[in-house]
């Protein structure tokens, strides 16, 4: 996947890489040239783009995100929200904050 990816190119987690977006490309193109069903699966935030961008390129699957990264950022919004709410500075910590 996309993790184990960057990692072998030397560049851990760089989604954003222009390496990592160059071999990414490279898989695509060639594994649909071939006629050969190409995907990838994004479990990070923000990659709305990217996704769109591989679909573009014939990228035929795309898995966007995970239920842990859902519910993850749902809580992170719910939280935000109780503290704006509560006039709470939503750059506290958690130790700084009980809600």
């Amino acid at each position: 996947g996309p993790h184990d990816l960057s990692c072998n190119l030397g560049i851990p987690e760089q989604y954003d890489h222009p390496e990592f977006l160059k071999a990414v490309e490279t898989i695509i193109t060639k594994a649909r040239s071939a006629g050969v069903g190409a995907g990838i699966h994004v479990f990070y935030d923000n990659a709305i783009e990217q996704e769109l961008n591989w679909l573009q390129m014939g990228a035929n699957f795309v898995l966007h995100s995970g239920d842990i990264n859902r519910f993850t950022l749902g809580m992170r919004e719910d939280i935000h929200r109780l503290r704006s709410e509560m006039g709470d500075s939503v750059e506290q910590t958690a130790s700084d904050v009980n809600i």
